[in-house]
């Protein structure tokens, strides 16, 4: 069975998230960037939202010349439900990697951040070894059509909190997958309360839990987000904050997290004001290396096994939660030889999992409640139990 299928009568209904499939424009042709992953009933669209949270001040060691409050620079990046006419062009991916410069300085012109794109592509292809020219990666076709209408209705809604000081694009791949099955996707980057870097300390959490709680509030400026539901993913140490963000908001309904920091950082986040993994009372994905297979985990064991759930991703390394390897092999296969099944699998469960608990999908739930083998996944891909009955979770 192919992972994306889905057995019996559920298969007519399989993610029909929030389905207004009239409204969605010309049917939606996967990239090459996209590899094997399969498209819901909507274009995606993307925008950049340059705008100030005026309760907290700028770090100290940025600059913003359009800046006369001081205010703190909130670059929020959107990912939607759109509708767009047949040919219309996608962004290239250099758009996402020229969001790195202008997080604070929303001055920044296009020629800059074309420089940017290409250093930071010239950069990790060379960490990757991948015989690919920075410049082909940086016009690499993405899912993402820029500032595009949005379709009708409103949707649910996913924060996402990225990994160490790295900038809101860095799952661009899943974040564009859910957009075309109908979620508004929101991220900021990870920047740290009072310099541009994040901090490893309680003030750095802190300032990223503030930041979540910001896009919560942008979301409920947007017609199409319909924040009655609302799921949150996290990947390292951004899984901190949106664990924190849970325990002390209600609004959250589901959260996942990309080998998340948490389990190696406990002893911090316990310093955190409303810290308490009992009051984490929602839906949890643990999704993790494969090397962490068996080893105790003192946050997901102080959680309650009826919300608590854990898949081992075994052939990927903790930088692998992100999307830029993939990125690279989609576009450039024959250049850059990479196996992009694990991550393929990962950007599916993540689906799967707000799907099922924040559109109430039968067909989502019906995927959790087997196991990943049922679901036609290799064991030295993924294994582990995602069903939330009270029964525990093996580790």
């Amino acid at each position: 069975m192919h992972p994306w299928s889905v057995p019996g009568p559920a298969a007519a209904t399989a993610l029909a998230l929030v389905v207004v499939a009239a409204s969605v424009g010309h049917a939606f042709e996967t990239p090459k960037s996209w590899g094997g992953l399969e498209p819901g009933p909507h274009a995606v669209g993307f925008r950049v939202l340059h705008t100030y949270d005026h309760g907290r001040g700028a770090p100290k060691d940025t600059t913003d010349v359009q800046q006369r409050d001081r205010s703190r620079p909130m670059q929020v990046s959107m990912w939607y439900p759109a509708q767009v006419d047949a040919g219309t062009t996608r962004m290239p991916y250099g758009i996402y990697l020229g969001l790195s410069l202008g997080r604070h300085d929303f001055s920044v012109g296009k020629d800059a951040r074309r420089e940017v794109a290409l250093g930071i592509a010239e950069r990790r292809i060379a960490k990757y070894k991948a015989a690919v020219e920075p410049r082909e990666w940086v016009e690499l076709e993405t899912a993402a059509v820029r500032d595009a209408a949005q379709a009708p209705g409103s949707f649910p809604v996913v924060l996402y909190a990225p990994g160490f000081s790295q900038p809101a694009f860095d799952n661009s791949l899943v974040c564009e997958l859910l957009a075309s099955h109908g979620y508004v996707v929101l991220a900021a980057p990870s920047v740290g309360a009072t310099s541009a870097r994040m901090t490893e300390d309680l003030s750095g959490i802190e300032a990223q839990v503030r930041d979540l709680e910001f896009l919560v509030a942008v979301a409920h400026d947007f017609p199409a987000c319909d924040t009655r539901r609302i799921g949150a993913f996290g990947w390292s140490w951004g899984d901190i904050a949106v664990v924190l963000q849970q325990m002390r908001n209600r609004y959250i309904d589901a959260i996942i997290s990309y080998d998340g920091s948490l389990e190696w950082n406990v002893g911090l986040a316990r310093q955190a004001l409303h810290f308490d993994p009992q009051r984490l009372n929602v839906p949890y994905l643990y999704a993790c290396q494969g090397g962490l297979k068996g080893k105790s985990f003192e946050f997901f064991d102080a959680l309650n096994p009826a919300d608590a759930a854990i898949l081992h991703f075994h052939r990927l390394t903790h930088g692998e939660f992100g999307s830029y390897r993939a990125l690279l092999h989609n576009g450039f296969p024959d250049q850059f030889d990479y196996d992009t099944r694990s991550y393929e699998a990962l950007c599916l469960y993540t689906l799967r999992f707000f799907a099922a608990h924040l559109s109430d999908d039968a067909g989502s739930r019906s995927f959790l409640a087997r196991s990943p083998a049922q679901n036609g996944f290799e064991a030295e891909l993924v294994e582990g139990r995602c069903i939330l009955d009270g029964t525990p979770n093996t580790r």
